[in-house]
């Protein structure tokens, strides 16, 4: 989400606000034109202003303005970008003034960090759907929807369980996350695996089928290409 402080010489300040699906529709990467020209997202009035003046675009977890015309952002001008700004950065275009009041990101720049546990996991075995679950109940619990979505997406399409619309919402998924390719590279599409590995010295409690469509190991919570049984 992105929000917006403009104060124009000719209007009342007003508040807007863009959603991640206003941002991000049809778009490879989401971003913010603003400008004169009826063409832009914000349009503003003075006759100042450029048709196409400026652009910010949402990239690993920052917001960048990416000038066409001369800006001056936190009082120091700025003719060439792109220039990273944050909450309550100031943009003067011309006469006109935008304060970024509210933003947040597909995928926090700092998501490495904060992650990391899970991104071990996942990392580790790309066939343990298991840890991938868990890391998308995380997702949510945080109000990270689209992320937590689109891992649960992964592992129902690896497993031919897909819902109805999985396939298409995959691709918007993706195209939305288009911004946060490190975190997609981190959480590489899961693979099958021929089947998991029992712990040394131990039996493997579990029967396996000849063939058959692809599961999760009950006991390891590893996606393999043939069903498994508990042992009778």
């Amino acid at each position: 989400m992105l929000v917006l402080e403009i104060r124009e010489p000719s209007r009342a300040l007003r508040r807007v606000s863009f959603t991640r699906y206003g941002l991000g529709m049809g778009r490879a990467v989401p971003s913010l034109s603003i400008g004169r020209s009826s063409r832009v997202d914000v349009v503003l009035e003075s006759l100042s202003v450029s048709d196409f003046h400026v652009e910010l675009v949402e990239r690993e977890g920052l917001l960048e303005l990416v000038p066409a015309a001369s800006v001056v952002i936190d009082g120091q001008a700025l003719q060439k970008g792109p220039r990273v700004v944050s909450i309550g950065s100031v943009i003067e275009i011309a006469d006109c003034t935008v304060v970024v009041t509210q933003f947040v990101p597909i995928v926090p720049a700092d998501f490495e960090s904060s992650e990391k546990e899970f991104l071990e996991l996942t990392r580790a075995d790309r066939s343990d759907v298991g840890a991938r679950l868990v890391y998308a109940d995380a997702l949510e619990e945080g109000g990270w929807l689209i992320r937590g979505e689109y891992l649960r997406v992964q592992v129902r399409l690896l497993l031919r369980q897909a819902l109805e619309g999985d396939a298409d919402a995959y691709a918007r998924f993706t195209r939305k996350l288009a911004p946060a390719r490190r975190w997609l590279a981190s959480v590489a599409t899961p693979v099958l695996g021929d089947r998991c590995s029992a712990k040394v010295g131990r039996e493997c409690p579990a029967r396996w089928a000849a063939d058959g469509p692809p599961s999760i190991c009950w006991k390891c919570q590893v996606a393999v290409r043939v069903p498994t049984t508990p042992r009778a």
